[in-house]
């Protein structure tokens, strides 16, 4: 009698483990596969089959670049848009936050350029351009929704933003001059810490000024310069989830 009791707790205890497994996948999609041909291909980088797989972890996941470009005589940076790609038919408030999100982004993309480069309107010599492009993977297909103008950033509401939990990020650089593509790269970052689901405004706008860090890094360490250390970007933290 005993034995069976054991039995039917064992078998008991695996059945919640079964079905409490299934559920913890089933709770988001799973992108363990990123591979170039699963991306959202939007009209954005003119050329998705020349890029290849990074080659550090602060390279990009798929990046290419003009061999020929000289990346050391760019000392000036026009910030010219963020772009929103996602889903047709999201609600008023969906749309307004993830405006937020690409605003916010920008706004940190300017600061932090700033920190190291003269960031500035014109086109002239030596002035690139960077456009960002922030996609939702689970959009099919994702539609253009929102360019940003750099008025600034809306205050947040206090509730949970209501953006894309998973979504791809494009950066386009090119010269201010003769617009030709210096470099092109996708990256994946999500809206909170990998795995997680942002809760707070304060949690995503840590992340967005994390990724906004993380490229004027790479720019600085792909120019060689001096001084790249203080651009590096330091783990994200979330004030609002602290214990």
């Amino acid at each position: 009698m005993k034995s069976q009791q054991v039995l039917f707790a064992i078998l008991i205890s695996l059945m919640m483990i079964l079905t409490y497994g299934c559920a913890a996948r089933k709770k988001e999609p799973e992108f363990q596969e990123y591979e170039l041909a699963n991306v959202k291909k939007v009209d954005f980088i003119d050329d998705y089959s020349k890029l290849k797989p990074g080659l550090s972890p602060w390279d990009g996941k798929y990046v290419w670049q003009d061999p020929s470009a000289l990346l050391a005589q760019y000392n000036k940076v026009i910030i010219e848009t963020v772009e929103l790609w996602g889903k047709s038919g999201v609600s008023p408030q969906s749309i307004a936050d993830e405006k937020r999100m690409a605003d916010k982004l920008y706004e940190s993309l300017v600061k932090s350029f700033a920190r190291r480069y003269e960031v500035v309107k014109q086109q002239g010599f030596n002035v690139m351009k960077i456009r960002i492009a922030i996609v939702d993977e689970q959009a099919d297909p994702p539609v253009q929704r929102y360019k940003t103008s750099g008025k600034g950033v809306p205050p947040a509401h206090g509730g949970e933003p209501q953006v894309a939990k998973y979504v791809t990020l494009l950066v386009v650089i090119r010269d201010s001059q003769t617009g030709k593509v210096i470099r092109s790269a996708i990256d994946r970052r999500f809206a909170a810490e990998e795995g997680a689901e942002s809760e707070t405004w304060a949690d995503l706008d840590a992340t967005i000024v994390y990724y906004a860090d993380t490229v004027s890094y790479r720019f600085c360490k792909l120019k060689f310069d001096q001084g790249c250390e203080a651009l590096k970007p330091a783990k994200v933290t979330y004030p609002t989830s602290a214990p």
